[in-house]
């Protein structure tokens, strides 16, 4: 991380991506090994390291959408959903990667297509949940791919079951009419 730090030209920015790896750089390794683990990753301590410093690449990146003096809550909640962002790539290359390779030997062809196109659908739902408004995409990213409750949710995001109960509801209702969904309920 440091070659990281040096390498950015402006000091003003650097010192800002320091600040947010210094503040949360252990909280969200915790929870990129905690997701990764949960979802089945073998090597989950070396893949939570690389999510974690592909989110610090990203945040610098986009480290001007993080307003001087934005309230802790919103930085840690944008922090925490590019990290989800990275583990749910991982996530997604790994079992795409093993589905193919544990089922190629033992399903026939149309079988081995059906799952293929399945990860497919289940990919290009990703993507879209992704380009969504941050507010709706990091709910449905945790409870959909995450599989985590509500409950689970506010507590991560610092907000109010009732406020995760609103951004889950308008944002699958966004994604259903992106899928081409609308007449769904």
């Amino acid at each position: 991380m440091l070659i990281f730090l040096l390498s950015i030209s402006d000091q003003s920015v650097a010192a800002n991506v320091e600040r947010l790896y210094r503040a949360y750089y252990d909280d969200l390794l915790r929870f990129a090994q905690g997701r990764l683990k949960q979802s089945g990753i073998q090597n989950y301590e070396i893949d939570a390291e690389d999510a974690v410093q592909n989110a610090f690449v990203k945040i610098t990146k986009y480290i001007d959408k993080i307003k001087v003096g934005a309230p802790e809550k919103a930085v840690r909640s944008y922090v925490f959903s590019i990290v989800a962002n990275e583990v749910t790539d991982i996530v997604s290359r790994d079992r795409h990667c093993d589905d193919i390779e544990e089922y190629a030997d033992t399903l026939a062809d149309e079988e081995i297509v059906e799952k293929m196109s399945i990860k497919e659908s289940y990919r290009n739902v990703v993507k879209i949940i992704k380009r969504m408004d941050e507010k709706y995409s990091t709910v449905l990213m945790y409870y959909f791919c995450y599989d985590m409750s509500v409950k689970e949710i506010a507590k991560m995001l610092n907000v109010s079951e009732n406020t995760v109960y609103s951004r889950f509801s308008r944002g699958k209702l966004i994604l259903l009419k992106t899928i081409g969904g609308e007449d769904h309920g």
